[in-house]
């Protein structure tokens, strides 16, 4: 980090937020990239900046910029669960935020239960949560998660309970602008997010 200009302040920001997770949690936290993101273009300290103040960030740019391996190394450096979820354009709200299951025991007793998806989770845990190619899936769904992204950080998950995210939990957008089966973005969710452009 002090190689990219990361401030001793900001490092402080990162370690502070250091947390032990439940065993299962902690198996999402990624051990040091093979490949750790080299930052050519002096983004790296703006996003610690934004990621210290839990803000959810929006990287875009052309395959093989790095978002990807940013986002990686991004997890390893903030020691947090990393949770990918790809979008398209036939997501709804039960693929989102998960649906009703029926559970049973050993004695063959059912009960209904819920199938969270990783995006409820990682808020729940305080993980990383990456949206992958965001701009491929459909506005109106997307938007069903501004309460979660914006200041109140939370949501009303149906059939599951009232989620709130942990001080911990981010959310990473990544997408190619004008690429072949891309879409608008919802202007009210993307102002959910702070933009990182990355060069060619």
């Amino acid at each position: 980090m002090e190689a990219y200009g990361v401030t001793e302040k900001q490092m402080i920001g990162v370690f502070g937020t250091y947390k032990a997770y439940d065993s299962e949690v902690a198996k999402r936290i990624p051990p040091k990239p093979k490949t750790i993101y080299q930052d050519g273009s002096c983004i790296l300290k703006r996003i610690i900046g934004y990621m210290n103040m839990r803000r959810n960030l929006l990287f875009e740019g052309d395959r093989g910029v790095g978002k990807n391996v940013l986002t990686e190394t991004l997890a390893w450096l903030y020691k947090r669960p990393l949770y990918e979820f790809s979008l398209n354009s036939q997501h709804d709200n039960t693929s989102l935020l998960g649906g009703k299951t029926i559970e049973s025991d050993e004695k063959g007793r059912t009960t209904m239960g819920f199938d969270k998806e990783s995006i409820i989770e990682a808020a729940e845990v305080g993980g990383i949560l990456v949206l992958d190619e965001f701009n491929t899936s459909l506005a109106h769904t997307m938007s069903l998660l501004n309460s979660l992204l914006d200041e109140r950080r939370r949501i009303q998950v149906p059939g599951y309970k009232l989620v709130e995210a942990d001080e911990n939990f981010v959310a990473i957008a990544t997408q190619n602008r004008d690429y072949q089966g891309t879409f608008e973005n919802n202007e009210a969710t993307i102002d959910r997010f702070v933009p990182i452009i990355f060069p060619k």
